[in-house]
């Protein structure tokens, strides 16, 4: 069982909603009530998200259950991002792993949060 940080900030936990997808059996990530008020419902997207790549993912209350492909992730669909970054990057990292590219409706917002740095 995940248990998320309580610090109000998903970055720490944002990938894993994904890996997820690729782990062996159930992971089931409790108290996610806080990604319902972010820039989109980043919880009912990230399900909708997997989903749309062939993995198997629910959600009861608050709670994200992802029965995970065994290390394969068939991938292969496009993401509604609500013009949320963080829903797009992720996913776009996950299309990385997965058997078929992921791709999202749109990149644009991206620019948003990934700034070089020039160092």
């Amino acid at each position: 069982m995940f248990r998320p940080p309580r610090s109000g900030d998903d970055r720490r936990i944002s990938h894993s909603r994904r890996v997820a997808a690729f782990a062996n059996g159930v992971t089931r990530m409790n108290g996610l009530q806080e990604l319902r008020v972010k820039e989109s419902d980043r919880l009912a997207a990230t399900a909708a998200g997997l989903v749309v790549n062939g993995v198997n993912a629910t959600i009861e209350g608050d709670d994200l259950i992802v029965a995970g492909g065994a290390g394969s992730c068939p991938g292969g669909g496009l993401v509604e991002t609500h013009l949320d970054h963080r829903l797009a990057m992720s996913f776009l990292v996950m299309g990385l792993a997965s058997q078929k590219p992921v791709c999202v409706d749109d990149e644009t917002m991206i620019a948003t949060s990934s700034r070089p740095s020039g160092r």
